[in-house]
């Protein structure tokens, strides 16, 4: 077999096939456990309050304001941007996609959760969820990385 042929074989079939393997026996891996430290890490800030309300619902008695931020980048695996580019062309939901964002939001309420609870705060009020994409695999946008961002006040009694 000549040298281009072998070497066309491994571009074209085999380090794709390698890829998709690797992302249907490993992702599911990371993703279980990056759940189960967010269960474990949000019961042990489970005693500060998070509300959209602009307004203090369990603090009492004289506070201190704080302002308070959790972000994170998460991107999507190679398999899930390329499902997400099929179920672009005939439209629908993208599952694997919807938990890789809730990952990530728990992930960003988390990360200032977790910043409040190391001020002494009791509760964080009017927080405040963003999003932005940070990069796009082939010009399209949303199917690469993005940036959750959670910020609001964390009232720490005085």
């Amino acid at each position: 077999m000549p040298w281009w042929v072998t070497l066309l074989l491994w571009v074209f079939i085999i380090i794709p096939l390698v890829g998709v393997v690797v992302a249907l026996v490993v992702a599911p891996v990371i993703e279980r456990r990056h759940v189960a430290d967010l269960d474990e890490r949000e019961a042990r800030v489970q005693d500060v309050a998070v509300s959209n309300l602009t307004t203090a619902a369990v603090a009492t008695g004289a506070v201190r304001p704080a302002l308070v931020t959790g972000s994170v980048v998460m991107g999507v695996d190679w398999w899930k941007a390329f499902v997400l580019s099929l179920v672009n062309l005939v439209g629908g939901d993208a599952p694997a996609v919807d938990r890789v964002m809730t990952r990530a939001r728990r992930e960003a309420v988390l990360r200032m959760t977790e910043e409040a609870a190391a001020l002494g705060a009791v509760e964080i009020v009017n927080v405040r969820i963003d999003t932005s994409t940070i990069s796009s695999q082939n010009g399209n946008s949303g199917k690469g990385s993005g940036e959750i961002l959670c910020h609001g006040t964390a009232l720490v009694p005085r």
